[in-house]
């Protein structure tokens, strides 16, 4: 495989995917939402986002990744999976923090009940999708191309493209501030967490090569701490960080917990690249 052609795709899929986090971080779809209902601005813009980064997909030579196919489905759902069960101690937490008023208010959604949970579904399904084939197709799969020739080069991929992914969860916060102990602390412990998240399911599709039963596990893994916020009224759009310094310890805990059940994802993350073949240059092919 040319060298040529593996700086090629690379650049390209980098520059689409640095175009389309742009557009998603700070498009001005945002103003839209002051003017319509926020969660169906939410939804429709990652719809139309998704659409792009699948036409980058498929233009680069990844197709085959594109198109639905049952082929390393299961396999790829099932290794991703465990994410799914991490967020149930998220949403204990979201509860208890709505219980209490930390979280906003409480049970104080514009929808009805139903209503809540099927928008709330049908956004996971959409953001999982997004995330997926932005992160592990175009910004994975552009690293692997240029990198995936030894295993080294697979697992940095796949390090590299999970700490990007951590970061971009709180790059609004940070660019936002403001800056005290509680705010850089949650920072942190996000960009720790998602970047876990990010490597399982980066291992998941590097072993199964289907991003579509990935992003159903990320889904799985959204529903229940979205469809908690979206009952309790609170913005989709709500960052993740809080700068009240009271909340120290409860933050402490929460980010504890979860990060202790995080310790079987980094063990099935390194078991699943242990097995990675080398070389493997992602899901991007000369035309």
């Amino acid at each position: 495989m040319g060298s040529g052609w593996q700086h090629s795709v690379t650049r390209r899929a980098l520059v689409a995917f640095a175009v389309i986090v742009c557009l998603l971080l700070f498009g001005p779809w945002r103003l839209l939402a002051d003017l319509l209902d926020p969660m169906l601005v939410s939804i429709g813009v990652r719809l139309v986002l998704l659409a792009v980064t699948l036409a980058a997909m498929a233009g680069l030579g990844a197709g085959r990744v594109v198109v639905p196919a049952r082929r390393g489905f299961r396999q790829a759902m099932h290794w991703a999976g465990y994410l799914a069960v991490v967020s149930v101690a998220i949403s204990v937490f979201d509860l208890a923090g709505m219980l209490t008023g930390a979280a906003g208010g409480a049970w104080a959604s514009q929808y009805g009940w139903l209503e809540s949970v099927l928008l709330s579904l049908l956004l996971c399904l959409v953001v999982g999708a997004l995330e997926e084939f932005l992160f592990r197709g175009l910004l994975l799969g552009g690293l692997m191309a240029r990198w995936g020739g030894t295993r080294r080069g697979i697992v940095g991929s796949v390090l590299v493209s999970a700490l990007v992914f951590g970061l971009l969860h709180v790059a609004v916060d940070i660019l936002a501030g403001p800056y005290t102990v509680a705010t850089v602390l949650q920072m942190l412990l996000k960009t720790v967490q998602t970047a876990i998240f990010g490597v399982l399911a980066a291992a998941a599709f590097v072993r199964a090569r289907n991003l579509w039963g990935v992003a159903v596990a990320h889904a799985a893994a959204d529903f229940l701490p979205v469809a908690l916020q979206t009952l309790s009224g609170i913005p989709q759009e709500a960052g993740y960080v809080t700068a009240d310094d009271s909340q120290l310890p409860v933050i402490l805990l929460a980010y504890g917990v979860i990060l202790v059940l995080y310790v079987p994802a980094m063990a099935r993350s390194a078991r699943l690249l242990r097995g990675a073949t080398a070389p493997d240059y992602g899901p991007f092919s000369p035309r």
